[in-house]
């Protein structure tokens, strides 16, 4: 019994593991205990995924092996194969932030909110 002869109802939250913890510490803590994972991990996510592995593959795996190569035996790799590998990493890196940045759902609703104006 609280003061004035009433009842304190003292809840918790339940972390998702058995236990619990109070709602001050949640507030504290923010989304920590929720997964940032989207709801559906459907097909047309693992699909996007798999698309942005493949190009990540594509784009740095032939440098590497060129690059390990040239260390080795410079000779043998043609000027312009190391260049054409080299400068196709970097059309990696200035890719990378649009290509994760359009598979991310809310990233594409929030960037057609904007080109709509309706902030």
């Amino acid at each position: 019994m609280g003061s004035g002869g009433r009842a304190v109802e003292r809840r918790t939250v339940n972390r998702g593991d058995g236990g619990s913890i109070p709602p001050t510490a949640v507030s504290k803590l923010g989304n920590f205990f929720t997964p940032h994972l989207p709801v559906s991990f459907g097909r047309d996510t693992k699909s996007r995924w798999s698309l942005l592995i493949i190009w990540y593959l594509v784009s740095w795996v032939p440098f590497h092996v060129v690059f390990d190569i040239s260390t080795i035996d410079p000779e043998r790799v043609p000027e312009l194969v190391y260049t054409i590998t080299f400068w196709l990493t970097y059309f990696n890196s200035t890719l990378n932030p649009f290509l994760y940045a359009f598979s991310n759902k809310d990233f594409q609703n929030a960037f057609k909110r904007v080109i709509k104006c309706q902030c």
